[in-house]
Parts: C-alpha cells; structure tokens; sequence
C-alpha cells in the first residue's frame, strides 16, 4: 500500500522561517539523515505541517474532500519557537528546531476526517501521533541533542516581539500519494 498523508504546505514560507531562524543554525549542530532537509535543515521547498498520516488511499481523500468542502478557510497563528526531542527518530538522541501554531479550525477538520472515515476512536493516534487536539507545528532543523540547550538560548536570542503572534490564512490542503502525485484541497465551508 502506498503511503497516503496530508499536510498544509508552506514551501512559499509566508512567515520567513527559513531567514529568521534556520539560517542562525551552526553547521555543526545539524543532525544529518537521508529525508527532505539539507544538511540537518529541512528545505524551503519542503516547508509544510503534518495534518494527517497513513490515510486510506482513494477513501482517505475523499472523506478529507468532504470534509474540507464544509470547512472554511483557517486562520493559523505562530505560538511558539520550541526545541523538543524527536522520539520517533530513537535511538539517536535528536531534537528538532520547529515554530508551533494555533489551528483550531484545522485541529476540527482532522476530528471531522477521523469521524467521517469511521476510525476507531483507539487508533486515531496513528493518524495524528501528535494528538488530536495538539496544534500543528513546521519542522525546520534537526540538531543533536547535545545542542539543544545552545538551541533554546539561541530561539530566544533571534525570536523577536514580531514573530510570535504572527497569522495567516490557510485555504487549501493537500493529499499527497507515495507516487508523489499530491491534489490540492480547497477550504470551501462558508463559501
């Protein structure tokens, strides 16, 4: 079966992550594997926000057509800069550099796929690992662990007033198959 998932792409990076924050990343902190990053960075091109995983391929997207049909465009806010383990990653110790952000309507339309896909309530973590009511975050650097508390000092020293609190509006997410093929939904509710 072909990997199924969708995500809020931010590959335009609206909020300027890359320029804020990745470029003050030292070299050596970078924690290297074989994923979309550069050099321990993810790349612009792949800024994006997890929304659901391992989605049933053909009733996966139609239930997130359905439900984004219902759905009006998002207002997402950034909340925080954070540097937290990656556990998923084990055993290396790895941390990522990422920016938090408030998505309630988002967080609705997840509960509202998982609900109208009819998954069992005991497994909806392995659609959204992170938890269901969690907000949504962009992943922009993974380091070593040894540098993590360099990298909380270094957040704090670069993350200015303007930063946090920042909005957009989200109109659309996208489904992409293990292909690559990736559709783009539009946020219609509303409309």
């Amino acid at each position: 079966m072909s990997r199924v998932w969708s995500f809020v792409d931010f590959s335009h990076d609206p909020f300027q992550l890359a320029p804020s924050i990745q470029h003050h990343v030292p070299v050596d902190w970078l924690w290297h594997i074989d994923r979309p990053c550069q050099q321990g960075k993810v790349s612009p091109e792949k800024l994006h926000s997890s929304l659901l995983l391992k989605m049933p391929p053909k009733e996966g997207r139609e239930a997130l057509e359905a439900v984004a049909a219902l759905t009006p465009p998002c207002e997402i806010k950034l909340t925080q800069v954070f540097v937290s383990p990656v556990r998923r990653l084990l055993p290396e110790e790895v941390h990522c550099i990422g920016v938090q952000i408030a998505a309630p309507g988002l967080t609705a339309l997840r509960s509202a796929w998982l609900v109208k896909v009819g998954v069992p309530q005991e497994s909806w973590a392995v659609h959204v690992p992170y938890g269901l009511d969690s907000d949504l975050h962009i992943s922009l650097a993974y380091i070593h662990s040894t540098y993590a508390d360099a990298a909380t000092e270094l957040i704090k020293s670069i993350v200015g007033a303007g930063f946090i609190g920042r909005t957009m509006v989200v109109a659309e997410v996208v489904v992409e198959e293990g292909s690559g093929n990736k559709t783009r939904i539009p946020l219609k509710g509303g409309r």
